[in-house]
């Protein structure tokens, strides 16, 4: 018996491995070559990028920010600890996920735009949120609360925005790798430091960010 999976947590494999059962990690990169090879497409891959093409994602930037006001925040999670792409994809949770903000609590704000990264080797872009909320001590909802690999303090009351997904990038995210090199994208905050869970995006970045789409696709 094997287990393939794009995230398979340390402690599950050695437990599989120690009763017989080979684990293989699939990333999403891998997966997504496979699939061009083959002409396969994933249900939401064409509307995701179809949608980049057509529309014009810096629109939905908030129209009282000024140039050199951040508006734009990376929400990181680390797959390790927390299944996102499972936790994106549960009709129960649907459009409405929160997160937790340890950097930079009293500059997110209501009305900002949020990019859900996840971090490893296939590390990147998986969702775009609009934050419903000024960070506060708020709780998940109980379908969120499963896909922490651990339970810890995450589960608890804790600093948190609500944010409300607007588009679903999991089968054809904004990879790191197809980021790195791209003018104007190499101070992203995250490129040069990648410790933390909140990270700014100047709205000059976020111009280029979409795009940046277009040239994998």
């Amino acid at each position: 018996m094997v287990l393939c999976a794009n995230i398979i947590p340390k402690e599950r494999k050695v437990f599989l491995e120690h009763i017989g059962i080979e684990c293989k990690e699939l990333g999403i990169a891998f997966i997504s070559e496979v699939a061009q090879k083959y002409k396969y497409s994933f249900i939401d891959e064409t509307t995701s990028i179809e949608s980049l093409k057509n529309e014009s994602l810096i629109t939905v930037l908030p129209d009282s920010v000024s140039e050199d006001e951040i508006s734009v925040w990376i929400f990181q999670g680390n797959p390790q600890r927390y299944d996102i792409l499972n936790a994106l994809s549960d009709e129960k949770i649907g459009n409405s996920i929160h997160w937790l903000v340890n950097q930079h609590r009293k500059k997110i704000k209501k009305g900002h735009i949020g990019l859900i990264w996840m971090s490893g080797q296939d590390a990147g872009i998986y969702a775009i949120t609009r934050i419903n909320n000024d960070p506060k001590p708020m709780k998940e909802n109980i379908p969120e609360k499963k896909y922490w690999i651990n339970s810890s303090k995450e589960h608890d009351v804790t600093i948190r925005v609500e944010m409300s997904i607007i588009k679903k990038l999991i089968n054809n995210p904004i990879l790191k790798k197809n980021l790195i090199g791209i003018n104007g994208i190499e101070k992203l905050s995250i490129m040069r430091q990648s410790q933390g869970t909140n990270f700014p995006v100047t709205n000059e970045e976020w111009r280029i960010i979409p795009n940046s789409k277009l040239i994998e696709s």
